[in-house]
């Protein structure tokens, strides 16, 4: 029986260039029913604040790692870089270095590696500056950042002034998915045969603007921790150890035990997506042999759109179901994408880490 932990990735706090305390993301992470939350301030990583914190009673595990790029400048061309786990601050280390340093380095400190926000938008009336990852030549990596709540608001905010206005009032409604480029760039890395697993973070920052007397919160943490999030499947509940739940839940991580839910829509709890062969049964993130027919099988815990994506093409798709089996004979890189109805549009809901069946045709690197 697997238990589905809800774990936030990348946010900022005053460490770096966010406006929030960690008290502040414990009780916004508490309120919001996380069981862990994660922050990655830029290149400082001040690990003594880790473990476990029960704020208005309910435990919530809080784990730092950093997003790490170049000090120097800013990451530009480099990219930034999401070091999770890492055993010490590899932050000084990434100056004046290549994007595949910066990934041998976090690996050599005993850190997952995933590329944060892979494909970024400019918005030029605000000075907002894109930071896309340009080299993909790079190898040794977990993943990418599919889905960056920040990321996804600069392109809603291209169209101007009053757009940034329209989703400052309404936030609910800027989450639809991913950039569609995002999803192209991970199908593309998929059908090369590269182990390539995902995350979403929502790149919070609690940003405080003051006009006149009155400060505001622009996108508190807590609205953030509502939406996107990481859930992972451990074997287990967490038991409260905080040195045993953080190496169980980085090792799912690590493993692809984990999809991306947008839990407004609708709790994504319950979803599971696995494939059964003449090996027995393999989950989310697993590779397995292709040795004859293997049958891929998804619940949900509700009805949605679904859809199974093989090597970046559409094999099938479900209009309206909670529960699916489809059998398959091709080598390959197979994943899930759920969709639900939500203020006008279809809206991402759930995006599973792939399912890996190789042979002689097709094979797997990390990265």
């Amino acid at each position: 029986m697997w238990t589905d932990i809800r774990y936030h990735v990348h946010l900022h706090t005053i460490f770096s260039d966010g406006f929030g305390t960690y008290r502040e993301v414990l009780h916004a992470a508490a309120r919001s029913g996380l069981h862990a939350v994660n922050i990655t301030d830029h290149n400082i990583l001040p690990q003594e604040v880790e473990g476990y914190y029960t704020v208005n009673g309910r435990r919530v595990l809080l784990l730092v790692g950093e997003e790490i790029h170049d000090r120097v400048y800013g990451g530009r061309g480099s990219g930034h870089l999401l070091a999770l786990g890492v055993q010490r601050d590899v932050a000084p280390e990434t100056d004046f270095v290549t994007p595949q340093t910066m990934i041998d380095r976090v690996r050599d400190a005993g850190g997952l590696a995933f590329i944060a926000h892979p494909i970024d938008v400019p918005v030029p009336y605000l000075n907002e500056r894109e930071y896309s990852c340009r080299d993909w030549q790079v190898q040794g990596y977990h993943g990418i950042e599919l889905w960056n709540a920040m990321t996804e608001f600069k392109r809603r905010m291209q169209p101007g002034p009053f757009a940034l206005a329209f989703y400052l009032l309404f936030f609910p409604l800027i989450a639809r998915r991913p950039l569609p480029e995002t999803v192209r760039l991970w199908d593309d890395l998929l059908r090369q045969g590269r182990r390539v697993l995902v995350l979403t973070g929502s790149d919070a920052h609690a940003y405080r603007r003051r006009l006149g007397p009155v400060c505001l919160r622009i996108f508190a943490y807590e609205r953030h921790f509502q939406t996107l999030n990481m859930h992972v499947l451990l074997d287990g509940p967490l038991t409260g150890d905080f040195h045993q739940d953080k190496a169980r839940l980085l090792a799912a991580l690590a493993a692809g035990h984990a999809y991306i839910g947008h839990d407004r829509l609708a709790p994504p709890e319950g979803f599971r997506f696995w494939a059964t062969g003449p090996w027995g049964t393999a989950m989310m993130g697993d590779v397995r042999p292709l040795e004859g027919p293997v049958t891929l099988h998804a619940t949900l815990p509700y009805k949605a759109r679904v859809r199974l994506v093989h090597n970046g093409r559409v094999l099938h798709t479900w209009r309206w179901t909670n529960t699916l089996r489809w059998t398959v004979r091709e080598p390959g890189a197979y994943r899930l994408e759920a969709f639900r109805f939500y203020w006008g549009h279809w809206r991402g809901w759930i995006y599973s880490n792939p399912i890996f069946l190789v042979d002689g045709r097709w094979s797997l690197v990390d990265g």
